[in-house]
């Protein structure tokens, strides 16, 4: 039997000041970042295409509010949290003129301040893999499951342990040359990811995957072809979810 995880125990979730001050200039600014956003995006935007904009949204792991900008743009409201203080002070900095009323609070994902059945449609994309334990992994995925409503909807975006290694050591993020190896990176199994979503009270609806050729592969593919390299990407993640890089799962919560 696996112990009980400390959920007071420091993770390395948070990105200190300097990460947070580069992060979208060395991930999203370019071709391929913006190429990698727009699949990520499509998976959120197809799991909220029946909910209606007075859904109560939370976004765990918002960072510098990449996805809370294009929400609020569409006429959602959304929650963002993240352990991060520098993140959320680059998201405040970056959408609070446009967005006055946006909310966002500081708070690792295993011990959400939300209370039970808070949230209709929850939400945390690439945040899993940097959790540093899959029991860590867990525990947040317990508590994103307890805030979700009845009746409510739960979007898990993972890293693919079944995905056959084809990735080098290192992974290149943009311009930025990431200190963290991909073998550190936290990777579940769907199977692992539906037996625990079952056990939190959660029933899988839709899983679907991403990146294919690697997301990595954004980045060295000569600008000119990045989208029909996406798309080309596209086509081969819809057709071999459980061969992608990374993975969605949209989780109901039964009323």
């Amino acid at each position: 039997m696996q112990g009980r995880v400390d959920t007071n125990k420091m993770v390395d979730t948070a990105y200190d000041k300097e990460t947070a001050k580069a992060y979208d200039r060395h991930r999203f600014d370019d071709k391929g970042g913006m190429a990698i956003h727009r699949s990520e995006l499509s998976h959120l935007l197809k799991a909220l295409q029946s909910e209606p904009t007075s859904s109560r949204l939370l976004e765990v792991g918002c960072g510098t509010g990449r996805f809370l900008e294009e929400l609020w743009q569409r006429g959602y409201q959304p929650t963002g949290v993240d352990p991060s203080e520098p993140m959320l002070k680059e998201c405040q900095a970056k959408l609070s003129e446009a967005y006055p009323e946006i909310s966002l609070k500081k708070g690792e994902a295993a011990k959400l301040e939300e209370g039970d059945g808070g949230h209709d449609f929850v939400y945390s994309i690439r945040v899993v893999n940097q959790m540093g334990t899959s029991d860590y992994a867990f525990a947040a995925l317990k508590e994103m499951a307890r805030v979700v409503a009845p009746g409510g909807k739960l979007l898990l975006e993972y890293m693919n342990a079944s995905r056959p290694n084809f990735a080098k050591n290192r992974v290149r993020l943009g311009s930025e040359q990431c200190d963290r190896g991909i073998a550190e990176n936290v990777k579940l199994t769907r199977k692992q990811v539906i037996e625990k979503a079952r056990s939190f009270g959660l029933e899988e609806r839709r899983y679907s995957g991403s990146f294919f050729l690697g997301m990595t592969s954004y980045y060295v593919v000569p600008k000119l072809f990045t989208g029909i390299w996406a798309k080309f990407d596209q086509i081969l993640s819809s057709i071999f979810p459980s061969l992608c890089s990374r993975n969605y799962i949209l989780f109901d919560r039964p009323e």
